[in-house]
């Protein structure tokens, strides 16, 4: 428990001030009147203030309330949570779970859940930034051996093959804890891919930026010229000609080009001569040609 000190003119309005101030109700903390105030000779001279000794749950007293309340609302059985700062990080160990299995989930998912939720609770609750981690009987410790152990393992992988070797996707504690162990080596680098919370970290030889090492430099050749079979050919002059040159000459290019190009004939190309048609008359004469006159009966004669 946390213990504060105030004063004031009355114990009401020193409650009211302090509620206030830490954002609490009235069944969050408790309070003791220490010394009861006097008015003095007139209310002017002779006076002394009202004091009020205040007592708030720590933030250790509050994370442990928080995180009780979220395990008994799962329904787990557990005996004790235990609570440590170091380094302004409080580590939180849940210890005597029945089934730990169901507490963790897969992959340690249900559990990171858990912490994420008791840590936005409890940085509302002080309204400050709070760093929390929570582990169930010495779980993550165990994972972060076996994890290392691995890492130590493929790190030698690569430095033998001198190619690189991707992890399977890891949470952002996880993938700290990788790149800071690859740091200590200066033969190898790490480099993140992927998307979302869960990401792969590559471990890849420091040598170059792709799996393959560089070639290394000759030194003793002069500048400007390849290190390649053609460096020891004489050098050839610009109008020298070799066998088979004679076909890329100018002259023959524009030759070949004087020449007609004849087109291409295909039996598909064939097409069945057709007479000519008549030419269609204007639209004017059309229209201006006179109608067949029609044939009108002649009227019978009567007999």
């Amino acid at each position: 428990m946390k213990e504060i000190l105030r004063q004031g003119k009355s114990t009401s309005k020193i409650i009211e001030s302090f509620m206030a101030e830490h954002n609490l109700k009235l069944d969050e903390f408790k309070f003791d009147v220490v010394e009861e105030g006097t008015g003095g000779f007139l209310n002017l001279f002779g006076g002394k203030p009202t004091k009020v000794m205040f007592s708030i749950p720590d933030v250790s007293d509050q994370i442990s309330k928080f995180t009780k309340g979220v395990i008994n609302k799962l329904n787990v059985q557990y005996s004790d949570v235990k609570i440590t700062n170091k380094d302004k990080t409080y580590f939180v160990e849940i210890l005597g779970v029945q089934d730990p299995g169901f507490l963790i989930g897969k992959d340690a998912r249900l559990l990171d859940s858990i912490q994420h939720l008791i840590n936005q609770m409890i940085n509302k609750y002080e309204r400050k930034q709070i760093k929390l981690r929570i582990d169930v009987d010495g779980y993550r410790q165990r994972r972060r051996d076996a994890l290392m152990d691995k890492v130590s393992a493929i790190a030698e992988k690569v430095k033998q093959r001198e190619k690189s070797i991707t992890l399977e996707p890891l949470p952002a504690s996880n993938r700290r804890l990788v790149h800071q162990f690859i740091e200590k080596d200066k033969d190898l680098r790490t480099m993140t891919i992927g998307d979302g919370e869960y990401k792969r970290v590559v471990i890849l030889p420091s040598s170059g930026g792709n799996d393959r090492p560089r070639r290394p430099r000759n030194n003793n050749r002069p500048n400007g010229q390849r290190n390649n079979n053609r460096s020891n050919r004489p050098p050839r002059a610009r109008n020298e000609r070799q066998d088979g040159d004679d076909k890329n000459s100018k002259a023959d290019r524009t030759s070949r080009l004087d020449k007609p190009i004849r087109p291409i004939k295909s039996e598909n190309s064939k097409r069945t001569e057709r007479t000519p048609r008549s030419p269609r008359p204007p639209r004017q004469q059309r229209s201006a040609a006179p109608k067949k006159a029609q044939r009108t009966a002649a009227p019978k004669s009567e007999k």
